[in-house]
C-alpha cells in the first residue's frame, strides 16, 4: 500500500490529539458469539511495518536468566522468586543487635511479625521469621559462642524464652513465661556453662538464671523499685545492663534512675557507687584491655571507671548528648559516643580529655567544614536511629544509624541499607526495607514502571520492574512535599498514599491521594494532580473543588470518554464539624477538576469507614464498594477508633447506576470487609476479602448472583488441617486475574497467599515455605496488567514483595491463542448511554445538534448480537460541532489494547480485520480502521484498513453500493497485516467512520487483532 495516497490519516490525528480519545482496555471481554452467515472470501492487502527504530532497553533486568528475551522492551523475571520491591533503608525498627564474635547483625521491625538478618556486615539482608510471625522486641546475643540468641517471644511453641543456636534462623522454647514473652525490657548473657541470664521485664526488677534459662530468681536485692530501669523498651541499642570480668569474677553494672548500681555476680545485694551523681545512667560500655567502664548520664556527662583502682574520671565535654558508648579490644582506651539526633558519632582516643566528630551534615561545605555523611531519600536532618556497631574484626568498620558504613573509621560514610544510584537519582534495597507499604500501581504505557504507595515515605516509582525505586514524593515533587509535609499549610499528614491513579493514555497526568495514618489526629487528606509526571502538583483543595478534607483510601480512573473528561472516582473518610465520622464516594467527570458528591453515610446505605471499591469493566456502571466496621489493616483499624459506636454495621455495597445510588449487598457475615473483587467479565459475580465480625469469622466470600448471596469459600478451616483460633489469621486482600478471571489470589495475614485456579471453589498455599520468612502482615495483592502472572503483595513492615507465579504463567500461555486480543471488538457491551465499553467515541447528531446520534449500537442484521450501525441521512447540516469543509461530521472511535494483548503481539506479525455490513454506502476511503503504535512520546501510523478493500481491487477507489447492488444485504469481511516492533508501548485502533455529509447507512463488526496464522477469541 502507497501510504503517501490521499488518506485521512492527518484529519484523524489531529481529531485524536485534539481531544486525547486514545483509551487502555484493561481487562478482556467474554463476549457471547455471535451465530457467523457465509461472509465474502476474504480479501487480504498487506500493509508495510514501520521504518521507525527506537533504542533497546539493554538493562539485564532482575532476576534474568535464560536467552535474550524477543520482548526487548519488558524486563524478564524468574517464575517462582519472591523479590523485595523497594527503596532500602531501615525505617522503624524495635532492635538491631549485632554478635559480638561473628557480627552477625540482626534486626527487627517496630511492625512486628519480622526478622531480617545479615551475615555479611550489613551487605544485604535476609528474611528469616520464626514460625508463627512473633515480634521479637529484644534480642540477647551470646558473648562468646557464634550464632547463639536468646529472645522472649510468643509462637506457636508458646510462649517464653527461646534461644537460637544459628543466628535467628530456629528457634527453640527453653522456658514458658508469660513475662518474658511479653514484656522483656533488656536482657544479658554470661557465658557458662551453663549460660547465666540476667533479665529485665516491665515492672519488675533483674531477675538471673543459673542454669541457662531454665529457672529464675529475684536479683534486684539492694534496689528500690522506683529508681529501677525497665518500665519500656526504647527503640535503641541502648541497655542498662553490663558484665564485667575482672580478677577472675564477674562483675554486673546496672544503670538506674538514680545513678550507677553495682554487683558481683555471686554477691548478695546491689551497691551504688557514690563517685557518680545521682542522676539517670543512659549508656555503659566495657574496655576490657583497659578495664575502664565508662558511664553517660542524663547530663551528658560522660565517666569512665578503672576497676583496678576503683577511681572514676570525668570526661572533657565533647558530645552534645549521650545515647550510646561503645569500645573496642582492639583499641583499648578509646571510646565511642553516639549522640541522638543532628550531632551524630564522636570518638575519644584519650580517655575522653579530646573528642573528634566522626559524622557532619551539611547543606554547604567550606574549607573549614565539609560533610561527609550523605542524605538518605527520606531526607532527614538527624539520626532517627539510635543504633552503633563495631565490626569485631575491624575498629575501623563502622555502622550507624539507620544504616550508614564507614570502612576508615569515620573519615567517610556510605549507605548500608540502601544503594544509591545517582545516574538515575533511584535507591535499590539490599533487603533492609522496613516501611508500611499500601499497593502498587502499574503504568498502563511503560511495562517496567510502577508506582508504590507507602506510609511514611508517600508515592515512589520505579522504572525497571522493581529493581529500584526512586523517592518521588520528597524530591521530585517539590510542590507537594513543601505543601503538605513540611509547612503543613495543607493538611496534617504524614504523605501517606493509599490510593493512586494514572492516566491509561497519557500516564504524565496523575492523581495521588495524600492522607493521614488515621486516629483522631490525623484524619486528613486530599488529592493532587499532576500533568507533567509531577514536576508541578495542583492540590484538589478540599472544599472548594467538591472533596472533604479527608483520608483518601481508594481511588478509580476510568478509561473512555476523552482526555479532559475522565471519571474518577474518591473515596473518602472525614470528620463533620461536629466529630461524626462520615464516609462518602465523589465523581469526577472532568479529569478530577471538580467532584460532585455520589453518595455518603448520612444520606444512602453506605457506611463508615469505605475501604475499597471496584467495578466490572464489561458493564462500568456496577460498583461494589466495601466497608469495614469490624477494623483490619491500620486503615481500617485507625477509622474504627475514631469513630466507636457510630459506624453501623460495614458489609459490601453495589450500585448499579455508576454510582448514584447504593444498597447493601450483603449479610451481617460481612460486616468486616476490607476489600472487593469485581469479575471482569461478569458483574454477577465478586469476591470479599472479610476480617472476622461478630456474626462469622472472617475469610474470603463469594457471590454468584449479584450480592443477593454470599458464600465463605477460604476460612481457617480451608487454611489449616485442624481448626485454629488465631485471631491474627484473616485475609486482608483479594484480587482476580484480568486473563483468566478463574484464577484468585488472596492474600491472608500470618499464613500467606493462597491460589484457586477453578473460580474460589479449590485453595492452595503459594509457596509458603519461602514467604514465611518474610513480615507476616499484608495490606493488599495487586496484578500485573502487563504480565497477569506477576503480582505485588504489600507488606505491613518490609516493603513489598513481587511474584510471578509459574502455574498462572503456563496457564496464561496455554489460553494465549485464545484471547481476544480487542475487547469488545463485537460491540456487544454497552454503558447505560448506549456508548459501547472499552471504545471512545466521537458521536454527532444529525441534521441538528437535538438529531439522531449518527453513530448507535444496534441488533446486527443476518445474525445474533449486536453491532455498531452509522447512518446519515443526506439532509443539510446545521450541526455547529460538525468540522471541516461544509461543517463535516467527523466521527470515529479509539480503542487501545489492554497491556497484557500488546504483551502478547509486541515484535510479531499480526493480522487486522473487521466485517462490514452495508445497505448504502458511498466513499472512496471511508469507513476506515486505522492502526497506531506509540514507542516513544508520540504515536505513529503503521497499518490502514478501508472497508474498499471488500468492494474494489484498489483501495481508496470510490464506491457507490445502494441497496439490491452487489455486496449490499451481506457481511464481507477485510483483513490484512503488520509487523508490531519489539518495543512498543501501546497500539491504538482508530475506526474512522465519516468525515462526509452524505446518505449512508451500513454496519460494522467483529473488529479483531490476531497473531499472523490464527485468530485470537471469538
Amino acid at each position: 500500500m502507497n501510504l503517501s495516497h490521499k488518506t485521512p490519516y492527518a484529519v484523524l490525528t489531529a481529531v485524536i490529539f485534539s481531544l486525547g480519545c486514545l483509551l487502555s482496555m484493561p481487562a478482556p471481554s467474554l463476549a457471547a458469539e455471535k451465530t457467523q452467515h457465509p461472509i465474502s472470501p476474504q480479501l487480504i492487502f498487506p500493509i508495510p511495518a514501520s521504518s521507525g527504530h527506537s533504542k533497546p532497553d539493554k538493562s539485564p533486568g532482575p532476576g534474568k536468566t535464560g536467552p535474550e528475551s524477543t520482548d526487548r522492551l519488558m524486563r524478564p523475571v524468574e517464575d517462582g522468586l519472591w523479590r523485595q520491591v523497594g527503596p532500602g533503608g531501615s525505617g522503624g525498627t524495635l532492635d538491631v543487635a549485632m554478635h559480638p564474635v561473628t557480627g552477625t547483625l540482626l534486626v527487627s521491625s517496630d511492625m512486628g511479625r519480622s526478622l531480617l538478618q545479615s551475615k555479611d556486615k550489613a551487605t544485604s539482608f535476609q528474611a528469616i521469621a520464626p514460625e508463627g510471625h512473633p515480634t521479637l522486641d529484644v534480642l540477647v546475643p551470646h558473648p562468646s559462642v557464634p550464632g547463639v540468641w536468646y529472645a522472649g517471644f510468643s509462637s506457636p511453641q508458646g510462649a517464653g524464652l527461646f534461644k537460637s543456636a544459628d543466628d535467628g534462623v530456629s528457634w527453640s522454647l527453653v522456658r514458658t513465661d508469660e513475662q518474658i514473652a511479653g514484656q522483656t525490657v533488656f536482657g544479658r548473657v554470661i557465658t557458662g556453662p551453663p549460660d547465666t541470664l540476667i533479665w529485665l521485664t516491665r515492672g519488675q526488677g533483674p531477675v538471673i538464671s543459673l542454669d541457662g534459662g531454665i529457672t529464675f530468681s529475684d536479683f534486684s536485692q539492694g534496689l528500690l523499685p522506683q529508681n529501677m530501669p525497665g518500665t519500656q523498651k526504647n527503640i535503641s541499642a541502648q541497655s542498662p545492663l553490663l558484665a564485667a570480668e575482672h580478677k577472675g569474677k564477674q562483675q554486673i553494672f546496672l544503670a538506674c534512675k538514680d545513678g550507677l548500681y553495682r554487683r558481683e555476680l555471686t554477691g548478695v545485694s546491689w551497691e551504688k557507687i557514690n563517685q557518680l551523681p545521682d542522676i539517670p545512667v543512659t549508656a555503659l560500655s566495657y574496655d576490657p584491655v583497659k578495664n575502664w567502664v565508662w558511664a553517660g548520664n542524663a547530663d551528658n556527662d560522660i565517666y569512665s571507671g578503672d576497676l583496678d583502682t576503683d577511681t572514676w574520671q570525668k570526661a572533657a565535654p565533647g558530645p552534645p548528648s549521650v545515647t550510646l558508648l561503645r569500645t573496642h579490644p582492639q583499641k583499648p582506651g578509646w571510646v565511642w559516643c553516639f549522640s541522638h539526633g543532628r550531632a551524630g558519632l564522636f570518638r575519644s582516643s584519650d580517655r575522653g580529655l579530646t573528642w573528634e566528630w566522626l559524622t557532619r551534615r551539611l547543606l554547604v561545605e567550606n574549607s573549614e567544614y565539609k560533610g561527609n555523611l550523605p542524605r538518605d531519600f527520606r531526607h532527614r536532618t538527624k539520626f532517627q536511629r539510635d543504633y552503633f556497631f563495631i565490626l569485631p574484626d575491624d575498629p575501623m568498620h563502622l555502622l550507624l544509624g539507620d544504616m550508614y558504613a564507614s570502612r576508615d573509621g569515620g573519615k567517610s560514610w556510605q549507605f548500608s541499607a540502601t544503594r544509591y544510584q545517582p545516574q538515575d537519582n533511584t535507591w535499590q534495597g539490599n533487603g533492609l526495607t522496613l516501611l508500611t507499604s499500601y499497593r502498587a500501581w502499574w503504568d498502563e504505557l511503560n511495562p517496567n514502571r510502577v508506582y508504590l504507595g507507602f506510609s511514611d515515605t508517600g508515592l515512589m516509582r520505579s522504572d525497571d520492574r522493581g529493581n529500584s525505586v526512586k523517592a518521588l514524593w520528597s524530591s521530585q515533587y517539590p510542590d507537594l512535599y513543601s505543601l503538605a509535609y513540611w509547612s503543613r499549610q495543607m493538611l496534617d499528614t504524614s504523605g501517606s498514599c493509599t490510593a493512586f491513579a494514572a492516566d491509561p493514555d497519557y500516564p504524565d497526568t496523575q492523581f495521588y491521594g495524600m492522607s493521614g495514618k488515621g486516629g483522631k489526629d490525623s484524619v486528613c487528606g486530599m488529592v493532587f494532580k499532576t500533568r507533567t509526571n509531577g514536576r508541578h502538583w495542583s492540590p484538589v483543595m478540599p472544599s472548594k473543588n467538591g472533596l472533604p478534607n479527608g483520608i483518601i483510601t481508594d481511588m478509580m480512573l476510568l478509561d473512555g470518554n476523552g482526555y479532559d473528561s475522565r471519571i474518577l472516582y474518591v473515596l473518602v473518610n472525614f470528620l463533620a464539624p461536629d466529630q461524626t465520622p462520615i464516609a462518602g464516594i465523589y465523581r469526577s467527570q472532568d479529569s478530577g477538576t471538580s467532584f460532585t458528591k455520589l453518595a455518603d453515610t448520612l444520606s444512602s446505605d453506605l457506611r463508615f469507614p469505605l475501604m475499597n471499591m471496584d467495578f466490572c469493566r464489561d458493564q462500568p456502571d456496577i460498583l461494589y464498594a466495601a466497608s469495614s466496621s469490624e477494623g483490619g489493616n491500620r486503615a481500617a483499624k485507625n477509622l474504627k477508633k475514631i469513630a466507636e459506636k457510630q459506624m453501623g454495621q460495614g458489609g459490601i455495597f453495589k450500585s448499579n447506576d455508576a454510582g448514584t445510588t447504593w444498597h447493601k449487598a450483603d449479610g451481617p457475615e460481612l460486616a468486616g470487609a476490607l476489600q472487593v473483587a469485581v469479575h471482569p467479565n461478569n458483574p454477577d459475580i465478586a469476591f470479599a476479602a472479610v476480617v472476622d465480625g461478630p456474626e462469622k469469622r472472617g475469610g474470603i466470600y463469594r457471590t454468584l448472583d449479584s450480592g443477593n448471596s454470599w458464600a465463605l469459600v477460604l476460612g481457617k478451616t480451608r487454611i489449616f488441617p485442624t481448626p485454629d483460633n488465631d485471631d491474627a489469621v484473616v485475609p486482608v486482600s483479594v484480587a482476580i486475574n484480568p486473563v483468566l478471571p478463574d484464577i484468585l489470589y488472596a492474600a491472608v495475614n500470618r499464613a500467606g497467599v493462597f491460589r484457586s485456579m477453578d473460580n474460589g471453589n479449590s485453595w492452595e498455599p503459594v509457596d509458603w515455605a519461602h514467604l514465611k520468612k518474610f513480615q507476616g502482615t499484608y495490606h493488599t495483592l495487586t496484578i500485573n496488567p502487563h504480565d497477569p502472572a506477576e503480582f505485588y503483595l504489600a507488606l505491613f513492615g518490609n516493603s513489598f514483595l513481587a511474584y510471578k507465579d509459574p502455574f498462572a504463567a503456563k496457564a496464561l500461555e496455554q489460553n494465549q491463542a485464545k484471547y481476544t486480543l480487542v475487547q469488545n471488538g463485537d460491540f456487544e457491551h454497552t454503558d447505560i448511554s448506549g456508548k459501547p465499553v472499552r471504545w471512545t467515541w466521537n458521536n454527532l447528531t444529525h441534521p441538528t445538534p437535538q438529531g439522531t446520534p449518527i453513530l448507535s449500537i444496534q441488533k446486527a442484521p443476518d445474525r445474533k448480537g449486536m453491532a455498531l450501525r452509522i447512518k446519515m441521512s443526506g439532509e443539510p447540516y446545521e450541526n455547529p460541532l460538525f468540522t471541516g469543509s461544509n461543517q463535516a461530521p467527523v466521527t470515529f472511535l479509539a480503542h487501545r489494547l489492554s497491556a497484557y494483548a500488546l504483551s502478547c503481539i509486541r515484535g510479531k506479525t499480526v493480522q487486522i480485520s473487521f466485517e462490514i455490513y452495508s445497505r448504502k454506502l458511498k466513499a472512496t476511503d471511508i469507513p476506515i480502521l486505522s492502526l497506531m503504535e506509540t514507542r516513544d512520546d508520540l504515536p505513529q501510523l503503521i497499518g490502514e484498513l478501508p472497508a474498499s478493500l471488500a468492494y474494489n481491487d484498489t483501495p481508496y477507489e470510490k464506491i457507490t453500493i445502494k441497496k439490491k447492488r452487489t455486496g449490499s444485504d451481506q457481511w464481507v469481511r477485510v483483513e490484512s497485516r503488520v509487523k508490531i516492533s519489539p518495543d512498543a508501548r501501546a497500539l491504538n485502533l482508530i475506526l474512522h467512520t465519516t468525515e462526509k455529509n452524505q446518505q449512508t447507512d451500513y454496519f460494522l463488526d467483529n473488529i479483531r487483532i490476531q497473531l499472523d496464522g490464527g485468530f485470537h477469541g471469538q
